[in-house]
């Protein structure tokens, strides 16, 4: 009987332990419309060339997330799907147009 019930206990860790892995997983990324005004920002402002691009120079099937990563500039809250809340890159050699994507932040 006990072996059944530590069986039943181990199982029991297990799958919390996999449940609290995936939360981690899912609440950890960036609003997806989110992310794609950044990178498109990014790329259309010459983001190679910048001062600081630090967390920004990845491709848009990267695995970088701009809130959970640190990317030069970028303020995230910190629950739930993750919202931009500040972007904030003066004296950083950005040039060109602006996106209109970025109305989405």
């Amino acid at each position: 009987m006990s072996t059944v019930m530590d069986a039943r206990s181990r199982m029991s860790v297990l799958g919390a332990v996999v449940m609290s892995s995936m939360a981690k997983q899912v609440s950890a990324a960036t609003d997806n419309n989110q992310e794609s005004a950044l990178r498109t920002l990014y790329d259309a402002t010459g983001g190679a060339s910048w001062t600081n691009k630090n967390g920004w120079g990845g491709t848009a099937d990267s695995s970088s997330d701009p809130c959970d990563d640190g990317w030069y500039g970028v303020t995230c809250s910190t629950s739930g799907t993750k919202k931009v809340q500040t972007l904030l890159l003066s004296d950083n050699n950005v040039k060109g147009t602006i996106p209109t994507q970025l109305g989405t932040l």
